[in-house]
């Protein structure tokens, strides 16, 4: 027990959601989904939230289930539920508000504001969010832009114990614009 408040205290220090205790509060999570640092997940009422299989929640999302802006006029607060689908990414700094549900595979782009349902397969961005994409156009264009620009494995990445060697590689080979690492 004591190892697991100790752990749980480490995490948040590092600015790492308390994932265990918001699931012991109802948090839906789906299996091998990724939560970055800086996170807000609405502490308050994460018995509303869902996130499904296999999604990644970007650093400095925010995800709230509340609306308090009523709170001074009527006396009472807005709640509703968030869902966010499988195979979902929701891109740095976004904020995903109550009563929205994001579909299975869809990308939210960095700082977008989601206010509205996104349907399965889009991609969405800015504020208001609004879709730019479907995720079958996105997932092409990147492809085929992989075969134009430089394409690295994880093994160019810090965790993946990237050398100082690759890491000058790799700031070699994004100098004229982007690449892609696993």
């Amino acid at each position: 027990m004591l190892r697991r408040a100790a752990r749980r205290a480490r995490a948040r220090l590092r600015g790492r959601p308390d994932i265990e205790g918001l699931q012991a509060r109802g948090l839906q999570l789906g299996d091998d989904v990724h939560i970055e640092g800086d996170c807000f997940i609405d502490p308050d009422f994460p018995d509303l939230i869902s996130i499904g299989d296999r999604t990644t929640i970007a650093i400095g999302v925010m995800i709230v289930a509340h609306d308090a802006s009523t709170k001074r006029l009527l006396g009472y607060s807005r709640v509703a539920p968030v869902a966010i689908g499988s195979r979902a990414f929701v891109g740095a700094r976004a904020v995903i508000l109550p009563g929205v549900t994001i579909g299975d595979d869809v990308v939210v782009g960095a700082g977008s504001i989601v206010t509205h349902d996104v349907p399965a397969g889009t991609v969405v961005a800015g504020n208001p969010a609004r879709p730019i994409a479907t995720s079958t156009e996105f997932i092409a264009r990147h492809s085929a832009r992989m075969a134009e620009r430089p394409v690295w494995g994880w093994d160019y990445t810090l965790r993946g114990g990237a050398t100082p060697a690759k890491r000058v590689e790799m700031r070699a080979g994004v100098r004229d614009g982007d690449g892609y690492v696993r």
